[in-house]
């Protein structure tokens, strides 16, 4: 398939509600959410749109009421790093440091024991690049 085509279908499948989604295949839908917003970020298979990228990784990091990230920690992890990046950037909306240190704390306040194995090293990079994108934004 084409990347125009790809991007509909994820645009489709990231207009579901979140709690229509089956829990069975909740991390797929978030990691589908993911692919759509990187298309729109990276302007792949349509126009850039920051505002809906950016939309859509703050969707992904802010859990439903009642819902753990622990399912789709993967999709969590990288959407926040995504999402806290752009507020900081200014990037698909206005430069909103009250709600990028809302979630920066999100994701240093997630224990270590909620991160399955296989998440780990992902969970670790995704620290690091926000520690260093922080300290850049501060020229610290």
């Amino acid at each position: 398939r084409n990347l125009a085509e790809a991007r509909l279908l994820f645009k489709k499948v990231s207009e579901l509600k979140s709690e229509e989604v089956p829990e069975s295949i909740e991390g797929l839908y978030r990691s589908t959410q993911i692919r759509y917003a990187e298309m729109c970020y990276l302007g792949k298979g349509g126009p850039t749109d920051l505002e809906k990228a950016r939309a859509t990784y703050r969707e992904v990091a802010t859990p439903q009421l009642g819902k753990e990230p622990q399912r789709y920690h993967l999709a969590y992890v990288v959407s926040l790093e995504k999402f806290v990046g752009m507020c900081l950037r200014g990037e698909g909306g206005e430069r909103d440091l009250r709600e990028a240190k809302i979630y920066v704390q999100k994701i240093t306040n997630t224990l270590g024991s909620q991160i399955p194995e296989f998440a780990k090293t992902v969970y670790a990079d995704a620290k690091l690049r926000l520690a260093k994108l922080i300290s850049e934004f501060l020229n610290v």
